[in-house]
């Protein structure tokens, strides 16, 4: 980083204490939701104890209530209150306190003064598109057999807590870290990628038509190729055919001789 390049910690120092208190948007939608619960939890309480029992009195004219309305109204009446208790109590300790930078120390809730010099690395992976980076830090100077809480890791989330100061805490320890240890640690370096599974295999060069032809061998001429007959197979059990009647043969009508005339003997009383 050259000196032309605007450092974000000196420029803090100039102008006070970067402040970031507990994001009033993120808090507000919190109060709106637990609200939401609690106000349906007694709602459930009123119907499940009180009026879904008693419905055919309080409404004689409509259809009476089952066991599985009543029942889903207590349930939802004995949850839904403590649910949204749980859900504050969550809220102010995830954005309890505040993030502050003052004098090139970053104080974060729920850890030690952490000066710049001591960041190791900044995880970034997800604070362009959700605004979350973690820090990692190292107190421990280096000495071996440190204690494990010298060592650790902050979040910074400009949801959770005011967006401005937050990014501009963030700015100044990523000036920070490049000024100190160069751009290749202020960011993780990046997944390596996964070694091609065995399915991406180079796919072989294609062989050469003439190197994969196999050579023909000598056609023969037709006239060397003789036509051969099979003989049908006669079944055993078939019977020898008959021989067929010679044809008569045929004449004509006009030398048909015709048959002789056959001569009447004559009446008895008559003249010859």
């Amino acid at each position: 980083m050259t000196d032309a390049q605007p450092n974000a910690a000196s420029q803090q120092a100039d102008s006070g204490p970067i402040v970031a208190h507990g994001g009033r948007y993120y808090r507000a939608t919190r109060y709106i939701m637990a609200s939401i619960l609690v106000i349906y939890g007694l709602l459930s309480i009123r119907d499940g104890f009180y009026r879904y029992p008693h419905w055919s009195d309080l409404y004689p004219n409509e259809k009476e209530k089952t066991a599985w309305d009543i029942g889903l109204n207590k349930a939802l009446g004995i949850l839904l209150p403590p649910l949204a208790l749980v859900m504050l109590i969550r809220m102010f300790r995830k954005s309890r306190g505040e993030y502050r930078l003052e004098d090139d120390v970053v104080y974060i809730p729920g850890h030690p003064p952490v000066p710049l010099g001591k960041i190791q690395m900044i995880h970034r992976e997800l604070w362009d598109r959700k605004g979350i980076a973690l820090v990692d830090y190292d107190l421990s100077d280096g000495r071996p057999g440190a204690p494990p809480g010298q060592r650790g890791t902050f979040r910074l989330d400009d949801f959770v807590y005011d967006r401005p100061p937050t990014d501009q805490i963030f700015e100044a320890i990523e000036a920070a870290l490049l000024t100190t240890r160069g751009e290749g640690s202020a960011v993780a370096p990046p997944k390596p990628a996964a070694a091609p599974s065995k399915a991406a295999v180079a796919p072989a060069a294609p062989k050469s038509v003439a190197a994969s032809a196999k050579p023909a061998g000598p056609v023969k001429p037709a006239a060397a190729i003789k036509p051969v007959v099979v003989a049908r197979p006669i079944s055993p059990a078939a019977k020898p055919m008959a021989p067929a009647a010679p044809a008569k043969p045929t004449v004509p009508p006009s030398k048909v001789a015709a048959p002789p005339a056959t001569k009447m003997p004559p009446r008895p009383g008559t003249n010859q």
